[in-house]
């Protein structure tokens, strides 16, 4: 007689998993569809920007609305939170980097922290930075985490930034389709049709979804990553510090994914990365004085 743990082992198909994938298979269509709403809302919400951290502004673009909080004097400085992240991540860093003499802006993204909305894509993130940038700015420089890290490149062909810091960044969107593809489990048929399903709905096209060509166009580049970071592995900056040599790399122990940001010593680094740019203007000012 079988055991019920033979009968699993046996006949595949009761599988949960294996179950889910066959009729994600059988039907493509439909299931890129439901794929990609799945794809394209955040797992979570986080606590966002509340009136308390400072005055909030609405920015509207096409209907859609996010929410920043601008502060500081002098250049400014636009940080991009992560996917299912919040601009409230990023205020202790934003403090840091304002009291060295930057205007600091922050911002909830579509569906994320005190922003309405339910759906949201890197691109959507990218023209939010792109308006940040022409009212207030021009932005000297993005800093973005994760998903944040993708949008910061995909904003800089338009605001050209001096500077890009990129903490445990997305390096691509084929990289979060494969990711995705893993956890789930559908096959490669099925992400055909989803990646199609993406394309349309974002309006975005994977091959100029990375982050690599923004880097290399930026005057400067820092990148951070932890070790242990269990979302975007490590070896993802290790390989873009490499094909990137003019990039500072950190790279930091124990701090994991998001814990990275709130780290008083990698706040201190970014700050005073950021202070070197001032530094080479009072420096070219001099010299053309």
């Amino acid at each position: 007689m079988s055991s019920p743990a033979h009968d699993v082992v046996a006949r595949p198909w009761l599988q949960p998993a294996r179950l889910v994938a066959a009729l994600f298979d059988a039907f493509p269509r439909l299931s890129a569809r439901f794929l990609a709403d799945r794809f394209l809302v955040p797992w979570t919400k986080i606590p966002g920007l509340e009136a308390d951290h400072g005055p909030l502004e609405t920015l509207t673009l096409d209907g859609r609305r996010a929410v920043a909080h601008v502060f500081g004097q002098g250049p400014l400085v636009i940080l991009c939170h992560g996917w299912a992240g919040s601009g409230a991540q990023l205020l202790e860093l934003g403090r840091t980097i304002a009291e060295r003499g930057f205007r600091a802006a922050v911002f909830d993204a579509p569906a994320h922290g005190s922003a309405s909305g339910r759906s949201t894509h890197a691109l959507e993130f990218a023209r939010f930075i792109e308006l940040l940038s022409e009212r207030y700015g021009p932005a000297i420089a993005l800093v973005g985490h994760s998903l944040g890290g993708l949008a910061c490149a995909l904003a800089a062909e338009r605001v050209r930034p001096r500077a890009l810091v990129l903490v445990a960044p997305m390096p691509s969107l084929d990289f979060a389709l494969d990711n995705f593809q893993r956890k789930v489990g559908f096959s490669d048929v099925v992400r055909a049709r989803l990646l199609e399903e993406v394309i349309q709905r974002a309006k975005v096209e994977p091959k100029g979804s990375r982050v690599e060509p923004a880097l290399l166009a930026a005057e400067r580049a820092l990148l951070i990553h932890d070790r242990r970071d269990r979302h975007i592995p490590v070896e993802v900056s290790r390989d873009l510090s490499r094909r990137i040599p003019s990039s500072q790399y950190v790279e930091t122990e124990g701090l994991g994914h998001g814990r990275v940001l709130a780290d008083p010593t990698i706040q201190e680094h970014i700050a005073s990365f950021l202070l070197q740019l001032s530094r080479q203007d009072d420096a070219v000012s001099s010299r053309e004085r």
